[in-house]
């Protein structure tokens, strides 16, 4: 742990005023190191720390040559994922359980325990990965059923824009999990809603917890975080489509 805080430390100590990664892709970019894409040098590492010169050394390293125990180690450290990600989905998608130095399936636990607010961002890269899980939920259940947990509680990450103890309005039954959150409603004034979806409720039964309390209870409804203010949105059942109206 030590060594991981140091690296984050020191990535904070970068000089301000760096472009950030492009959108696009260069088409030889994969024949460039992170520190040629990034236009980010780090000079020399500050500390005597394997992890820190590791990572040091992997920034100068063209993408290309990279193999799973590089993609293993920088995106553990939440370095250059816009660029990594994509080239472990490649190496997971030919093998779920892709390993490195250490366990079976070494990769994907790094991957799944990468910064969430990057594949909050990333949705495109988030429906890769669900893809390939989905394709290989049979072996990683049999084979990896950590990872599988990973996974989901993965999705279940919180990834509403609002502050995690935001207020919300919710039923009793969904509270007391003795029915599922069928009724979602971003109302005009901000607030959200999150109900059992019954026509009436009665002062009693209309509660008041937090945002992220709302996602542990069903982290599905994360799928509604983008929804803007005026829409509602609206299921049969745990599983079914979400309906926006």
């Amino acid at each position: 742990m030590l060594h991981i805080l140091t690296v984050k430390q020191h990535m904070k100590k970068r000089p301000k005023g760096l472009k950030a990664p492009k959108t696009k892709y260069k088409n030889d970019w994969k024949s460039m190191s992170l520190e040629n894409l990034e236009k980010d040098h780090w000079g020399e590492p500050p500390h005597d720390s394997h992890v820190v010169k590791t990572c040091h050394q992997l920034r100068k390293k063209p993408l290309k040559d990279f193999e799973t125990e590089d993609l293993r180690i920088m995106i553990g450290q939440n370095i250059g994922l816009r660029y990594l990600i994509p080239l472990a989905l490649e190496t997971l998608r030919e093998n779920v359980l892709a390993e490195g130095d250490f366990y079976e399936g070494d990769l994907l636990k790094s991957v799944l325990t990468s910064d969430r607010e990057f594949w909050r961002k990333e949705k495109d890269l988030f429906t890769e990965l669900e893809e390939i899980v989905s394709d290989n939920e049979q072996v990683l259940k049999e084979q990896g059923p950590k990872l599988w947990d990973a996974f989901k509680e993965m999705k279940k990450k919180y990834k509403f824009k609002e502050k995690r103890n935001t207020a919300c309005f919710t039923c009793i039954h969904v509270m007391t999990k003795s029915k599922p959150i069928l009724f979602v409603s971003h109302d005009d004034d901000s607030s959200w809603e999150f109900t059992c979806g019954a026509n009436e409720h009665s002062e009693e039964e209309i509660k008041i917890i937090s945002l992220e309390e709302a996602t542990d209870i069903d982290g599905s409804i994360n799928e509604l975080a983008d929804m803007p203010e005026g829409v509602c949105a609206e299921r049969e059942n745990i599983g079914a489509r979400w309906i926006k109206k």
